[in-house]
């Protein structure tokens, strides 16, 4: 295994580092990018590579699998108390998941890709040539956009994301792991990766538009369904297919190593099902799974400040008029009956996950949700 250190930024004089890890196979194949905790509190997907690189050194396999931990150093510093913020940046409020740079929005000379000249230099080479000459010129835009900006120094914001991006640039599956505050496990998939994210094995799976939105997922497979479409007007399909996941592994603010060994197999089984893995068996059981675009992904929130109680737990299915929640106030202990407000399910669906606290303002977000009208 080999590791490198790369700073990405520094706090007074002292540095902030990335680890990156780099297991290579017994052959070349595809190369498998796998970052955790850009969000300081969501630890779980640091438990989790710890037991893929356990499990992998019996394993054999081809190409590349690359590992970051800790894939926000800056992020994961920032406590108030007992509790990791490190969602947000915050001299600029900035989610630290929505800093990845979309190439075809910036200016030429700035990290733009002009797909038009890519596909008509390249275009009728072979798949191998396109694909390898592609995630070089992403890598080169990337270093592009670092360059134009530099003369006013590095933003802070886009640092680390450019690096992440950056070292992204090779892969052919990206996995990002993340978690909810208190959720189950679930995928964030794009609709045209709908029958092929199932492989990784969870129950919950939210469909995306294929579309960019500033997450590491959208940012690494937009640039590959642009090329795509961008070939298939000219009458040219690809057979290679480029997959990118946002992997929620349960709630924040803890590691279960237990857990990790589910969660472990669960991402073995995609890397089985993609021919990664070499004479590998799998042991998952598969269980029920349920789809959400996400348009019917809904999140109910606090109608007034108070103190709320959740009856509905992350993973359970509920009913049109369950009982979700209820919200209590303390102003009007007079009358306790209307000192209580119930959270009531509109539709049929299933809990994902709600907030950590009890203790909540009006408009807060509450509880996310499947919903279907059926």
């Amino acid at each position: 295994m080999k590791k490198e250190i790369i700073k990405i930024d520094e706090v007074v004089s002292s540095p902030l580092n990335l680890y990156k890890y780099e297991l290579t196979g017994i052959s070349e194949g595809k190369t498998v990018y796998i970052q955790a905790n850009v969000h300081g509190a969501e630890v779980q997907g640091n438990a989790v590579i710890y037991k893929l690189i356990e499990k992998l050194k019996n394993i054999s396999f081809s190409g590349k699998i690359i590992f970051v931990p800790q894939a926000n150093p800056y992020g994961i510093g920032q406590k108030a108390g007992t509790y990791t913020h490190g969602r947000f940046n915050p001299v600029t409020g900035d989610n630290w998941n929505r800093m990845y740079i979309d190439f075809f929005k910036l200016d030429k000379g700035a990290g733009k890709i002009n797909l038009d000249q890519f596909v008509l230099e390249h275009g009728h080479k072979s798949e191998e040539e396109i694909v390898s000459l592609y995630k070089d010129l992403i890598a080169q835009k990337v270093s592009e956009y670092r360059d134009f900006h530099m003369a006013y120094g590095p933003n802070e914001n886009k640092n680390v994301f450019i690096k992440l991006q950056e070292l992204a640039s090779q892969a052919d599956i990206v996995l990002d792991l993340h978690t909810a505050p208190v959720g189950t496990r679930y995928i964030y998939s794009p609709e045209y990766l709908r029958d092929k994210c199932v492989d990784i094995n969870f129950a919950h799976y939210i469909i995306i538009p294929n579309e960019f939105g500033g997450a590491m997922d959208e940012a690494t497979f937009n640039p590959w369904i642009k090329l795509y479409d961008k070939l298939k007007e000219k009458g040219r399909v690809l057979t290679h297919l480029f997959e990118a996941y946002t992997v929620e592994l349960g709630g924040e603010e803890y590691i279960s190593m237990s857990d990790a060994e589910d969660d472990a197999d669960n991402i073995l089984n995609l890397l089985s099902a993609r021919g990664v893995l070499n004479d590998y068996k799998s042991t998952v059981t598969k269980p029920k799974m349920h789809f959400c675009p996400l348009k019917d992904y809904k999140m109910y929130r606090a109608p007034h400040a108070g103190l709320v109680e959740y009856h509905v737990g992350p993973g359970q299915e509920f009913k049109a008029n369950d009982l979700l929640a209820t919200l209590y106030r303390f102003d009007r202990l007079e009358d306790l009956e209307a000192s209580k407000t119930e959270i009531r399910a509109n539709t049929r669906g299933i809990v994902i996950n709600h907030i950590p606290t009890s203790n909540v303002k009006m408009g807060m977000d509450l509880i996310e949700c499947f919903t279907y009208l059926d």
